[in-house]
């Protein structure tokens, strides 16, 4: 029983095209958006606040 793997038929995949395989870095900046809206539209009073730099209400 072989335990190697053979590897010798393997091409790798250039950075860039697995870059546009996967998606690239768009997917995670729109996903890290959407949640910093997400979250300033759930708490708005507070995220006012901040902005005036007044206290948190709790």
């Amino acid at each position: 029983m072989k335990t190697e793997l053979c590897i010798d038929s393997f091409n790798e995949i250039p950075v860039r095209e697995q870059q546009e395989l996967n998606g690239g870095v768009w997917p995670f900046l729109v996903a890290a958006a959407l949640l910093v809206v997400n979250e300033v539209i759930e708490d708005w009073d507070n995220f006012k606040n901040g902005l005036m730099g007044r206290p948190e209400e709790k």
